[in-house]
């Protein structure tokens, strides 16, 4: 279950990481192939972080079944990090489908 603070962040999140995209690139993308291209760059970001967690995670479960707390929780700790590593890179998706969205809501 999400937080209603959560729910209400991650947007405004998303939102900021749009605008940011705009002030350091381009306000639109040059073309449809362009903003398929740079979505599927951070598709492909989001998958590598992914997996990264699934290993991490795999790790700890690893720990967790010989009782070792200190080894699980050296793993929790960067599973949590490469989790919210994740969560940057969905929000970069997520702003950069929005930016694909803008085009066709100015044509």
């Amino acid at each position: 279950m999400i937080s209603e603070f959560t729910r209400t962040a991650v947007p405004q999140l998303v939102s900021h990481e749009l605008a940011y995209s705009k002030a350091q690139h381009e306000e639109k993308f040059h073309s449809l192939h362009e903003a398929e291209s740079v979505i599927r760059e951070e598709l492909e970001e989001l998958e590598e972080q992914a997996e990264v967690c699934r290993k991490l995670f795999e790790d700890l479960h690893s720990d967790t079944r010989q009782d070792d707390e200190a080894g699980a929780v050296v793993n929790a700790k960067y599973l949590a990090g490469s989790a919210i590593y994740a969560a940057y890179e969905a929000i970069q998706l997520a702003a950069m489908c929005l930016k694909m969205v803008e085009m066709s809501d100015e044509t």
